[in-house]
């Protein structure tokens, strides 16, 4: 299977880079990505850069963060309202580089048409919660191009201090 070569190729390159120059020591990225086939997305990802799908008025996250309050909360140590406030939050538990190995998360989803794929970094969902990125593009724009300027002008207008990072796919028939 070579989904994962590349993002490995990738991670290798980074830690390779941290390894070798002191003032690199502990770099690391998150990243989040995509390939659809047919009508199936699969992501690929490593901490907190997330994928999402807009679906008939819906947004689904469909990667889970890898961070110390998204396993918290998988063991029933915090709440969802907890984690927004939790002084760990951005406490990510991989990244690209950081590490010598890494285990890239690969998940799937069957996309129905009209639906539409997000990735985005966490320039965007640290900053507005769900409900605010839904309401950002509700009624859902014509373009995909429209959609992504008002996603990124929410996250800015919230304080957005961050790189906001948007990118979209729209399933058609």
């Amino acid at each position: 299977v070579k989904r994962g070569v590349t993002a490995h190729a990738k991670h290798k390159k980074v830690f390779k880079a941290a390894d070798n120059r002191e003032d690199y020591t502990g770099m690391g990225t998150t990243a989040v990505a995509g390939l659809v086939s047919g009508d199936v997305i699969t992501v690929g990802s490593a901490g907190d850069s997330r994928a999402y799908v807009f679906s008939n008025g819906a947004l689904t996250q469909i990667t889970r963060d890898d961070s110390w309050v998204s396993a918290a909360w998988a063991e029933g140590i915090l709440s969802a309202d907890e984690i927004e406030r939790h002084p760990l939050k951005n406490v990510i538990t991989k990244a690209i580089g950081a590490k010598e190995d890494i285990d890239i998360t690969v998940v799937e989803y069957k996309l129905k048409p009209g639906d539409v794929a997000m990735i985005c970094s966490d320039g965007l969902h640290s900053i507005i919660n769900d409900e605010q990125i839904l309401a950002a593009v509700t009624p859902f724009p014509a373009t995909l191009q429209e959609a992504a300027a008002k996603l990124i002008d929410a996250a800015n207008e919230a304080g957005g201090k961050d790189n906001v990072s948007v990118v979209l796919l729209r399933l058609t028939e």
